[in-house]
C-alpha cells in the first residue's frame, strides 16, 4: 500500500545513481581513526551513528556459538580471537555504512509495507491473525514505543528494498549464461593420490633446537590472557514466578475489574486517496487533495476517483485498505480514519508523511468481550509477573543488603535468596559467555571492590529482571606459558610439520615422474598408496572429496598425456590429481529452462559482487572511528 512511497526503488534517478555507483565505484576519501567519541561505550563510529560496547560483545558472542566446538580449534590464541573481534566490528561497521546509504538514498517503508509485515510475525498472531494484546506485551517487556518497533520494521523493508536493487540492475548475457552451464555440466575422469604425513611422524625426530625455536617463532599462541572465575548468585524474576500461585478468586476478580482490556479490540475497513508530494510540492498535493474532496462533497463517487486520481496502487481497487486495527497506521492517518461515526462517512483531507488523504469508511466490525476460559492463561500469566515483580523487588534489596553487610562470603544472601552459589567457567576482561559477557558485570568483576579488595560485587544487572551478585574466586594474570609446559605440543608441532615436509618432498618426485611419462609405480608401491579413480565426475562431485575436485577443475585439459596437478593440503598431506579425459556437454542439448536457471545464478553472483564493491566504496564516502583503546 502507498506503494508510491515504497519508493526509492522506483525513483528513477536513484536507479541511475545506484548503477553508477556499482559499476563505476565513485564514491572519495577513506575512513579515519581515533578522535574521542560520543559516547565511553562507543568501540566506533560511522558518522553520528555510534557502535557500543555491548552491541559488539553481543556480536561476537553470537558468532562464535555459530563456530560451536570448533571455535577454540579456529582461534585458538589471544592474537586470532582479537582478529576474529575486529572481523566482527568490521561487519558492524559495514552494517551501518549501508544503513546510512539506504537513507541517503531515499529508500522508505510505505505504510501498507509496514502494517503488512507486522500483521506477517508469528508471534504476534493468535490463531493466524494479529494480536495487538500480543503486540503490546512485546513493546511492554522490550520497554519499546510503537514508532520505533515500526521504525525496526521499516529498517527491515528497506534493507529488502536495497538488496533487490543489486538483483534488479545486474543482468547477465545469454552467452554467460551458457558458458557457466557449460562448465558446470563439464565431466571430468579424474585419479588422486594422496601421500599422507601421518604416514611419516614416526621417523621423525625432533631435536632440542628445533623445538626451541618453533617455540620463539610462534610464542603468541603461547600467551594466556588474564582470566577470573567468580562465585555469584543469581536472582531472576523469571524462577520466583515459578513459586507463584494464583486463586481462582483473583483470577475472576481480575477479569471482572478489566473487562475493556479483553473486549476484542475495534476494527474498521477503510479506502483512502493519496495524493504523494513526491513528484509535486506540498502546495500543489494539498491543493489537489482539497479539489477531490470538493468533488466527493459534490456527489462524486469515491471508487472511481480513487481509480483516477490515487497516487496509491489501491486506486485500482477503489482505494480499499482492507480492515485495520489500532496501532498500525500513521498516528494522524488513525485519528482521522476512527472519527468517522458512521459507514459511508468520508473524513476531511489528512495529512501524514506519505501526503495528503482522504478517507472513506467502509465497515466498522465492533469489539466484543472474550470469555474468560479464552483469557485465563493469559490473566493467571500476568498475576504471576505481579507477584514475582513485587517479590524480586523486595527479595534484591534485602540480598543486596546482606552482601554488603557481610562482605566476606555470599553464604548469607545465597541463604536469604534460597539460591545456590555458582561459579563460573574463567572468563577475560573482555568477557565470556552469556552473562559474563555483560559490560557492567566485566567492569565489576575486574574492578577494585571485587578483584583487589576479596569484597562482593554490588548487584549487578544482567538482563530484564535479573541480577547477580559475585565475588572473586581465582584470578589468574595474563602470562606465556614455559616451553617446558607446552613441550608436548610443540613437538607434535614440529613432527607434523616435518611430517608434511617429508610427504611433500615425496609427492614432488611422484608428480616430476609423473611429468615425464612415468607411472612411478615403484615410489608409490613403496608407500603402500593405491590411486583413487571416479569417472564422468562433475564439479559439485564429492565423491574423491571436496579438495579434489577443486583442484581438479582447475587443471588445464589433458592433450596427450594426462594432466597432472598437485598441492599440500592444510592437514599436512600432499594431493596429487590426474585428470585423464574431459568431455564437453552438447550445447544443443541445454533446455531453456536450464538456461534460465544459469542466468540466475550468475545475476546472483554478478549482485554480491556488486554489493561488496558499494559497501567497501560506500565506506570511503563516510567518517569511520575505531576506538582500538576500548576493545582491550
Amino acid at each position: 500500500m502507498m506503494e508510491s512511497i515504497r519508493t526509492g526503488v522506483q525513483k528513477p534517478w536513484i536507479k541511475v545513481l545506484l548503477t553508477i555507483v556499482v559499476i563505476s565505484f565513485i564514491f572519495a576519501g577513506y575512513f579515519t581513526g581515533a578522535s574521542f567519541g560520543g559516547s565511553p561505550d562507543a568501540v566506533a563510529e560511522v558518522d553520528d551513528s555510534e557502535i557500543l560496547r555491548s552491541e559488539l560483545d553481543q556480536s561476537v558472542q553470537n558468532q562464535a556459538a555459530r563456530y560451536g566446538e570448533q571455535f577454540n580449534l579456529l582461534f585458538p590464541t589471544e592474537e586470532r580471537r582479537n582478529d576474529f573481534k575486529m572481523d566482527v566490528l568490521d561487519n558492524l561497521i559495514n552494517q551501518k555504512v549501508v544503513e546510512e546509504k539506504i537513507t541517503e538514498l531515499g529508500f522508505a517503508a510505505s505504510t501498507d509495507q509496514i502494517v503488512e509485515k507486522l500483521r506477517e510475525i508469528p508471534q504476534l498472531q493468535v490463531d493466524g491473525k494479529f494480536s495487538t494484546a500480543l503486540l503490546d506485551d512485546l513493546l511492554r517487556s522490550r520497554g519499546w514505543t510503537r514508532n520505533y518497533f515500526q521504525q525496526i520494521i521499516a529498517g527491515d523493508i528497506t534493507k529488502a528494498q536495497f538488496s533487490q536493487v543489486f538483483f534488479d540492475t545486474e543482468i547477465a548475457l545469454p552467452s554467460e549464461a551458457k558458458s557457466k552451464l557449460l562448465l558446470e555440466k563439464q565431466q571430468r575422469d579424474i585419479r588422486a593420490l594422496s601421500v599422507p604425513a601421518a604416514s611419516f611422524i614416526d621417523s621423525v625426530e625432533v631435536s632440542d633446537a628445533e623445538a626451541q625455536e618453533y617455540y620463539q617463532t610462534n610464542i603468541e599462541q603461547f600467551k594466556q590472557p588474564e582470566s577470573l572465575t567468580v562465585d555469584y548468585i543469581e536472582l531472576s524474576v523469571d524462577e520466583l514466578k515459578k513459586g507463584v500461585t494464583v486463586e481462582e478468586d483473583a483470577i475472576k476478580a481480575f477479569y471482572e475489574s478489566n473487562q475493556a482490556r479483553y473486549r476484542k479490540e475495534e476494527q474498521r475497513q477503510v479506502a483512502h486517496i493519496l495524493i504523494t508530494t513526491e513528484e509535486r510540492s506540498d502546495e500543489e498535493a494539498k491543493a489537489k487533495a482539497d479539489q477531490i474532496a470538493q468533488q466527493l462533497s459534490n456527489g462524486g463517487d469515491f471508487a472511481e476517483l480513487a481509480k483516477a486520481e490515487s497516487d496509491d496502487f489501491t486506486g485500482e481497487n477503489g482505494g480499499d485498505l482492507g480492515v485495520i486495527a489500532r496501532g498500525v497506521m500513521d498516528e494522524s492517518f488513525e485519528n482521522a480514519m476512527f472519527a468517522l461515526a458512521n459507514i459511508g462517512d468520508i473524513s476531511p483531507v489528512v495529512k501524514t508523511e506519505y501526503g495528503y488523504h482522504i478517507i472513506k469508511l467502509l465497515d466498522i466490525q465492533s469489539g466484543e468481550a472474550k470469555p474468560l476460559e479464552e483469557v485465563r492463561a493469559e490473566i493467571v500469566d500476568m498475576l504471576k509477573s505481579d507477584e514475582a515483580d513485587k517479590a524480586f523487588f523486595l527479595l534484591k534489596d534485602k540480598v543486596k543488603q546482606l552482601a554488603y553487610e557481610r562482605s566476606d562470603s555470599l553464604s548469607a544472601a545465597a541463604a536469604e535468596a534460597n539460591a545456590e552459589i555458582k561459579t563460573s567457567e574463567a572468563f577475560p576482561p573482555q568477557g565470556g559467555a552469556g552473562i559474563f559477557a555483560t559490560p557492567a558485570l566485566l567492569e565489576e568483576a575486574y574492578g577494585e571492590r571485587v578483584l583487589v579488595q576479596k569484597r562482593n560485587s554490588k548487584l549487578i544487572e544482567v538482563g530484564d529482571g535479573k541480577v547477580v551478585i559475585l565475588r572473586a574466586n581465582t584470578h589468574t594474570p595474563a602470562r606465556t606459558q614455559s616451553l617446558e609446559e607446552v613441550n608436548t605440543q610443540v613437538m607434535a608441532s614440529v613432527r607434523q610439520r616435518k611430517a608434511a615436509e617429508m610427504a611433500k618432498t615425496k609427492g614432488e618426485a611422484i608428480v616430476a615422474e609423473l611429468n615425464n611419462g612415468g607411472a612411478a609405480t615403484s615410489l608409490i608401491s613403496e608407500l603402500g598408496l593405491e590411486w583413487k579413480e571416479t569417472k564422468d565426475a562433475r564439479r559439485n562431485s564429492t565423491a574423491l572429496g571436496f579438495e579434489v575436485s577443486k583442484l581438479a577443475f582447475k587443471a588445464p585439459k589433458p592433450v596427450v598425456a594426462p594432466t597432472v596437478v598437485s598441492k599440500a593440503s592444510l592437514n599436512g598431506d600432499y594431493l596429487i590429481v590426474q585428470v585423464t579425459k574431459v568431455t564437453d556437454f552438447d550445447a544443443e542439448k541445454l533446455t531453456e529452462a536450464e538456461l534460465q536457471q544459469a542466468k540466475s545464478r550468475v545475476e546472483r553472483s554478478f549482485a554480491n559482487s556488486s554489493y561488496s564493491a558499494f559497501v567497501e566504496a560506500a565506506r570511503e564516502d563516510v567518517d569511520v572511528k575505531v576506538f582500538k583503546e576500548r576493545l582491550e
